[in-house]
């Protein structure tokens, strides 16, 4: 897998290891001082959603519906135009 992907990038194993590991240190480090920042801000807005489930709940529903409907619908409009482009 490492030859695969280092193939893709166009660089070598080694080179590929260097760059993909200090983008992970780089994105671990971002995220985890990001989280410890705005820990106190996200507190309330977690206590305020668990709180008010009957209000979020169906709310959080219609959205993950409405957004699987859009992909369906995306996906068959897709199909749609292959299908045309290949009459």
């Amino acid at each position: 897998m490492l030859a695969a992907a280092s193939g893709l990038a166009g660089i070598s194993p080694r080179r590929f290891l260097l760059v993909d590991g200090t983008a992970l240190i780089l994105w671990g480090t971002v995220y985890t001082s990001l989280g410890w920042i705005f820990a106190a801000d996200v507190e309330p807005v977690i206590a305020w959603v668990t709180g008010n489930l009957r209000l979020v709940g169906p709310l959080l529903l219609v959205g993950l519906v409405g957004a699987a409907l859009l992909r369906w619908w995306k996906a068959g409009m897709h199909d749609h135009a292959a299908a045309a482009d290949r009459r």
